[in-house]
């Protein structure tokens, strides 16, 4: 499997969209669990022929053939999936995490990231740790720094910082993207209880925890600084 190979789906999937296309704010904490269908989620297939995806059983299914080529697609929502809950400004409602789970049923997949893609059509995707397993895995993927992320192929640097931001504030599409494993036979996946979330805020007794480390490192260091002074004094 090639880099071009991982990054090429962008490439061909870029779709022409008008930066003129803004949407609102996403929801926080509002989980999609798929219990009526694929709640209108869409599929980049590639041109992969034999890739699908259905709502399955309380969960959105995306299905490979038995290939011996490498594939890959991408299961996301836009501004019609799941009631517009995980489109639009990212940065004014505080999006930190990216919540998901995905159940290997035949074999897990080779790559697995999160994908977004802002208004102007630029995508990025953060690669995560795939399942090493079948069963179910979840997932909390912080949106992080733009280093953290893809871009077309190209890992996003100071150069384009700016832009992985404007991206931010206006999310067209967020999806994920998953490549076949290596095992012979249909491959299923079967991705779940999708969320946006904050960044967790440490709680009031574990700031206090760390403010009082904080001094008693201060005492500390100023006992010892008084210690050497009045050893010095005695010296003279």
């Amino acid at each position: 499997m090639t880099t071009m190979r991982r990054y090429g789906i962008l490439a061909a999937g870029v779709v022409a969209l008008s930066s003129a296309l803004c949407y609102g704010t996403p929801s926080l904490g509002t989980v999609e669990d798929f219990s009526g269908g694929a709640s209108g989620w869409n599929l980049d297939n590639n041109g992969n022929g034999g890739v699908s995806l259905t709502g399955v059983g309380g969960a959105l299914q995306l299905s490979f053939p038995n290939s011996v080529m490498d594939l890959s697609a991408i299961a996301y929502a836009d501004n019609g999936s799941s009631s517009g809950h995980f489109v639009g400004d990212y940065v004014a409602a505080n999006v930190g995490l990216v919540n998901f789970s995905i159940t290997s049923l035949t074999t897990p997949p080779s790559y697995l990231a999160v994908y977004l893609q802002g208004g102007d059509g630029q995508m990025w995707l953060n690669y995560v740790t795939a399942p090493t397993g079948l069963g179910l895995q979840t997932y909390a993927v912080a949106i992080g720094q733009p280093s953290d992320w893809i871009q077309t192929g190209t890992i996003v640097d100071d150069g384009s910082a700016l832009a992985f931001s404007s991206g931010l504030h206006n999310v067209l599409r967020l999806g994920f993207y998953a490549e076949n494993g290596t095992a012979s036979g249909t491959q299923l996946f079967n991705f779940d209880d999708v969320s946006l979330n904050m960044l967790p805020v440490p709680e009031p007794e574990t700031i206090w925890l760390l403010l009082a480390a904080v001094a008693s490192l201060g005492i500390t260091f100023r006992s010892k600084v008084g210690d050497a002074a009045r050893s010095l004094v005695k010296r003279c």
